[in-house]
């Protein structure tokens, strides 16, 4: 059903003058025109017929003296009636001392267009009674087409009367649109495929600039007229005050339209969410319609955010992020943002944590009139389960609010923006789900016996660590992506400064020997930073705290938990190039982190075999790279990491030295796999991942990739002259899917297909004797970037013999090369070391052993991938190392 609007009082529409009984809101006035055609002042000697008198209503929720007995489907179609709490530009014309002369007949350069989508509208009959293939068409070829050429056109400095035309008719297609998607009968419900089109138009509707024309307190901060370029003059008060009453007058009544279709489709809205499923194109509507109304509509804010349910504590943690105290009081900079906001996000305001937290414990009121059903089936989906409802309208939230906020406003500032305290809080809470999931979810051991545990049971049920959907297809990401790369200036720092303060918050909250949120944190890093940084080289802003986020890598290295370990090791690995952007950064990173002498030794020399392999593959595939040039920090890096390797043999030296004097332990040289029958080796890893599922706001790739290896990356042909020729022939037929299910039928019943004529080359262009284009060629493929990665594999025996003999440990060959060619001065000779008692020592041996055989499979990789085309050594692909293929193990 519609939304029960707040019974208005209407005065009884006259009837025409020729004695019929047909009201005049289904027969409207013709509009009156100047002499070029467009709109004027409306006068009785031009108007047909007068318009109803409406008479003013004290408030907007009182119920009228009379109502009317229509039901709402006709009361939707009654579009020339306006509510009566406003008047008509006429009658503010009609009253004495009204400004009729003072404003000039400006021409309308959009009313052309205006007028086509009015007359297709009422084009020989009502919208409302055509049929749903008719209305769809009128939508796609007339409506969609003006609103899109027009979408980013601007209202501003338009006479009070035409605006007032103008939303008029935006006001007619509104409700017609909204009644035929709510329209339930049989014969008249709209096809599935249609849906989306009416959609699209309500929600360009929504957003046309005539809603929030300046000196509405709706319109943008931008839009609105400063106080200095008013004029103050003697000589224009009265034409400014009359100016001024009717431009009010004219605003109040698209107010009040405005506010009572955005309740009417928030109704609609919120019954479809209710449902089992929605469709994306559905849920990206709803999203948006949802922020339009916490901004606009009355107590609908408060009502939105009281279905989160937001905790004291979550709120407590926002603060903090913009540097406020606990007892900050934000009261006097909240007082500067508020007002320029809409008058029903006043009460949202940020000023104390008190203050907060008290407007939190207070039961929320619904909206008067409303009939919507708040605590319904929807409010899963509007928490953010399952469904991109909730961050469509994070969306939406952000960049409404870049409209009210000032351009230069600062953290605190913003912290004070009407229910934006709010937002971020919700977002906190759904990154600490992400960072704290558990995907099983609880799991009832109360009946697993010690048998189960002995025998391995099927029954007893395996954590599995970040199962489900990837990191990359978390909604808060990809909505991430959208604001920094396809928004407006404004709404994209506003956006990314919320998700990346959040962030850091739930950061912050999270324990060090947590290994599955250490692991889900490196998750989420790996998706966000890349976009941070290409944001940062585009000039889009500088997003990335160094700082914060060295300091947590640090932190979380220091775990001894494996997989923590493990983790970050791959996380550095695979976001290398985004951490040492800098030389500054590099040499912080690299020298004064990682081959740092007590980072080194632990992990060169880790107890675990599997850590070890991690950490050699990122010193030589990251740190001991060497592609022919290097800088003064490349070579301090190198050094530095040859004087580690030197200083390891030279204590292996000494321990079996020790050893074969009888005082000390052995240094046992075998290498050891990393996990037992398995090891790390180097695959082509070529495949192309179709995206699953679908992404924000519905967008699903309009090519997919085929799974015939012969359409992979094909490129569309291109039509040229020659195929425009008289003699080109027609283009070859596809194969569709009922073809092909004939021809098997064919095939069992023993039916020969018909044979398909041979095409005939073509022709040159010109007759001349050119080369003849060869229709039977197959279409270039474009070439295929090789990708590798380390996976864990099984192995039937082992590879590695039971002790080695070592000799002097060396970088990878190119590095080694370039040390031997500087200055004697600065080249890395033996080391001599003293008897220690640090137990990372213990497997030196092995480590060192390990360590050659690293060396041999990245020289190996080198030599093959010359041997197969590569001309350098900068061309050589590096494989990627994960952590995923450890977790079925």
């Amino acid at each position: 059903m519609p939304w029960n609007a707040p019974a208005l009082s209407r005065s009884p529409s006259p009837t025409r003058p020729d004695g019929g009984n047909k009201k005049e809101g289904n027969c409207p006035a013709p509009t009156p025109k100047t002499s070029n055609g467009e709109p004027g002042a409306t006068t009785n000697e031009q108007s047909g017929s007068k318009l109803p008198r409406l008479t003013r209503s004290n408030t907007f929720g009182r119920k009228s003296r009379k109502q009317s007995s229509k039901d709402a489907s006709s009361a939707a179609e009654d579009f020339s009636v306006l509510p009566s709490a406003v008047k008509t530009v006429k009658e503010i014309l009609q009253t004495p001392g009204s400004p009729s002369g003072s404003f000039k007949k400006v021409k309308d350069e959009m009313w052309d267009g205006y007028k086509i989508i009015d007359a297709d509208y009422q084009k020989s009959d009502r919208f409302s009674s055509k049929s749903g293939q008719q209305k769809t068409n009128v939508i796609r070829q007339s409506l969609l087409p003006f609103l899109r050429k027009h979408k980013e056109r601007c209202s501003n400095h338009v006479p009070p009367e035409i605006l007032e035309k103008r939303t008029r008719i935006l006001h007619k297609w509104w409700a017609g649109l909204l009644q035929a998607l709510q329209n339930r009968h049989a014969q008249q419900a709209l096809a599935g495929a249609d849906r989306p089109v009416y959609l699209e138009a309500i929600s360009h509707i929504v957003s046309r600039s005539e809603w929030r024309t300046a000196p509405s307190t709706f319109a943008p901060l931008s839009d609105r007229q400063p106080l200095s370029a008013k004029s103050v003059s003697s000589a224009s008060i009265s034409s400014s005050s009359s100016n001024f009453s009717l431009q009010k007058s004219v605003q109040h009544n698209i107010k009040v339209l405005y506010i009572r279709m955005l309740y009417d489709t928030l109704a609609y809205v919120v019954e479809k969410m209710a449902l089992r499923s929605a469709p994306s194109h559905l849920v990206a509507f709803a999203g948006k319609v949802c922020a339009y109304a916490f901004y606009f509509c009355p107590s609908v804010a408060e009502m939105l955010i009281g279905l989160w349910g937001l905790q004291p504590t979550v709120l407590r943690r926002v603060r903090p992020q913009f540097g406020i105290a606990r007892t900050g009081n934000l009261q006097q900079i909240a007082e500067e943002i508020v007002c320029e906001f809409p008058e029903s996000l006043h009460s949202l305001g940020y000023s104390t944590l008190a203050t907060l937290v008290r407007q939190l414990k207070n039961p929320t009121k619904p909206p008067v009139g409303v009939s919507v059903d708040w605590n319904g089936p929807w409010t899963s989906r509007w928490c953010g389960r399952d469904s991109d409802l909730l961050f469509v309208f994070f969306k939406w939230y952000h960049i409404l609010m870049a409209d009210f906020l000032p351009s230069d406003s600062t953290l605190t500032a913003r912290l004070c923006t009407p229910g934006y305290v709010h937002v971020l809080a919700q977002m906190l809470s759904l990154i600490d789900i992400t960072i704290h999931r558990n995907v099983l979810g609880h799991v009832d051991t109360s009946s697993t016996t010690f048998e189960d545990l002995l025998n391995s049971s099927p029954s007893l049920p395996i954590p599995v660590r970040n199962g489900g959907r990837g990191m990359a297809e978390h909604k808060l990401i990809i909505l991430l992506g959208d604001m920094l790369f396809d928004s407006h200036e404004g709404s994209r720092d506003l956006y990314a400064t919320s998700f990346v303060t959040m962030l850091k918050a739930a950061v912050r909250k999270t324990r060090l020997y947590d290994a599955d949120a250490c692991f889900q944190i490196c998750d989420i890093l790996e998706e966000v930073l890349p976009m941070l940084s290409r944001a940062n080289k585009q000039g889009l802003g500088n997003y990335i705290d160094w700082e914060f986020w060295l300091q947590v890598s640090q932190t979380m290295i220091k775990s001894e938990n494996n997989m923590t370990e493990l983790r970050i090791i791959s996380f550095l690995y695979t976001a290398w190039g985004i951490f040492n952007d800098t030389e500054e950064r590099k040499k912080l990173v690299c020298v004064d982190w990682l081959l740092s002498p007590q980072i080194w030794n632990r992990f060169f020399c880790h107890w675990c075999p599997m850590v070890r392999a991690y950490w050699m593959r990122l010193m030589c595939w990251r740190l001991g790279r060497y592609d022919g040039d290097a800088t003064s920090v490349d070579t301090e890096i190198l050094k530095t990491m040859l004087l580690r390797l030197r200083t390891g043999y030279a204590h292996h030296t000494r321990m079996r030295q020790s050893f074969e004097s009888g005082t000390g332990r052995p240094s046992s040289t075998a290498p050891c796999l990393p996990a037992p029958s398995r090891r790390l080796v180097i695959l082509r890893n070529d495949t192309i991942s179709q995206p699953s599922g679908v992404l924000l706001d519905g967008i699903i790739p309009s090519t997919p990739f085929s799974a015939n290896p012969g359409s992979l990356l094909r490129t569309h042909c291109v039509p040229t002259l020659a195929s425009l020729g008289e003699n080109a022939p027609p283009p070859p037929e596809e194969e569709t899917a009922s073809s092909k299910r004939w021809s098997q039928i064919r095939s069992v019943f023993g039916f020969k297909s018909p044979e398909k004529p041979a095409m005939p080359r073509r022709a040159s262009v010109n007759g001349s004797g050119a080369q003849d284009l060869d229709l039977d060629k197959p279409l270039p493929v474009p070439r295929v970037l090789a990708c590798f990665k380390f996976s864990l594999e099984w192995i039937d025996r082992p590879v590695f013999g039971s002790e080695r003999v070592l000799g002097l440990s060396r970088l990878p060959a190119q590095a080694q090369r370039f040390l031997d060619a500087l200055p004697e001065d600065q080249q890395v000779g033996e080391i001599q070391v003293e008897e220690e008692r640090d137990l990372h020592w213990t497997y030196v041996g092995r480590a060192l052993a390990e360590w050659v055989l690293v060396i041999v499979e990245f020289e190996s990789f080198f030599e093959r991938r010359k041997m197969e085309g590569k001309e350098c050594d900068r061309e050589v692909e590096t494989p990627t190392l994960m952590v995923e293929p450890m977790r079925k193990f």
